[in-house]
């Protein structure tokens, strides 16, 4: 199949004519006529991972986030996206963003890839919420993040001893709006971050839990909080279209501890 066929069927030919060119889900280089029988997945397309794909003979790739460095992914050619734009040139890489449609399901996948990973069970509420069936502490769930997503050193700001029911899942960079939410709420509540602001998304839920409230984030990292949601993806489309190949390629974790 061509790589234009498997991404309309994988984005939702409905989500692309809806959105037009309002989206960030469309072709960032290469050709949309190629035809693919491998396919890599990613959380970003790192110099290291173009290598590995490279040797691997990946022809498409699908990525959740930017390739160069801005959310619209719109390319500048300064000294470094030059470089990296080269490189995946040189590669022969068709490469396809797939992050609006993912979050704007009717269930969105990543937050569902992360309850399913975790083992958690519960109400769902399609978004950003689950009504978990058994209460976890902000230490409970940082130990299981570890465990079942590999992430090396999640952090916790607030109480980590309390249990919650109410899980907010702010995967990624949800922004500053979504802690202001989470504090204004007066439900026991714990939220699961991707990346955050310390100065002004973590500092008021430090001092709210030293006036005993009952909340804490569990900071997980960009990377670590999204990029299994991808490789569920190579997981559910290995061998779907005509047989192509899909393989996950970890960008792993951005410090270096």
């Amino acid at each position: 199949m061509k790589a234009y066929e498997i991404m309309t069927d994988i984005i939702g030919a409905e989500f692309i004519a809806s959105r037009g060119e309002n989206t960030v889900d469309c072709l960032k280089i290469g050709d949309a006529n190629q035809e693919i029988k491998k396919i890599a997945t990613c959380l970003t397309v790192t110099p290291d991972l173009i290598r590995e794909m490279k040797e691997w003979g990946a022809e498409l790739v699908i990525t959740h986030e930017p390739t160069f460095y801005n959310h619209a992914d719109e390319f500048h050619p300064d000294r470094l996206s030059s470089q990296k734009k080269k490189a995946l040139e040189d590669a022969g890489f068709t490469v396809y963003r797939y992050h609006d449609s993912m979050h704007d399901r009717a269930e969105d996948e990543v937050n569902l890839s992360m309850i399913e990973r975790m083992g958690w069970k519960g109400e769902f509420d399609g978004d950003m919420h689950i009504n978990l069936s058994e209460g976890r502490s902000a230490r409970d769930i940082a130990r299981a993040a570890s465990e079942k997503l590999g992430i090396k050193h999640p952090r916790i700001v607030g109480n980590p001893d309390f249990k919650a029911t109410r899980i907010k899942l702010a995967t990624g960079a949800r922004g500053g709006w979504c802690y202001k939410e989470f504090l204004s709420s007066e439900t026991d509540e714990i939220a699961v971050s991707g990346e955050l602001c310390e100065w002004e998304d973590c500092e008021p839920i430090r001092d709210a839990a030293q006036f005993g409230w009952k909340k804490a984030i569990v900071i997980l990292g960009h990377a670590g909080s999204e990029k299994f949601a991808m490789e569920t993806l190579a997981e559910s489309i290995n061998g779907k279209y005509d047989g192509a190949e899909a393989r996950y390629f970890d960008c792993g974790e951005i410090y270096t501890y």
